[in-house]
């Protein structure tokens, strides 16, 4: 069993889900991760990462020094705004790991804890 941290909503929707608000502010505060920034890497660039994802899966994290590594200060503070928290979840399944994310399947996970993003 691995413990991983995922940033999402009450209804396990992450900030890139494609039904989030789609505002300036919102492009603004996260554009810059969908623009191929190394901080920002996609499945395709970060380790060997896509030999193990499969559509299935969800994005999180390793650690949440990780978590602050992928969303500052400021853009953890925006999310919380639109009701984004931090998850931990124990999960016994697959991981396909990258170097600044991983994604695991929710099905093999548990849910432990779910806490204010602006918290951390």
């Amino acid at each position: 069993m691995t413990t991983v941290f995922r940033v999402e909503t009450s209804l396990g929707k992450g900030p890139y889900y494609y039904d989030q608000p789609q505002s300036e502010e919102w492009e603004i505060a996260i554009a810059h991760h969908r623009a191929g920034d190394p901080q920002h890497p996609s499945i395709h660039d970060d380790n060997d990462m896509r030999r193990y994802w499969n559509f299935e899966m969800i994005f999180g994290f390793s650690s949440i020094e990780s978590m602050r590594a992928w969303f500052n200060g400021a853009e953890r503070l925006f999310l919380s705004t639109f009701g984004h928290f931090l998850s931990a979840y124990e999960v016994s399944g697959k991981i396909a790991w990258g170097h600044k994310q991983l994604a695991f399947h929710r099905k093999s996970a548990e849910l432990l804890w779910q806490k204010p993003l602006n918290h951390f």
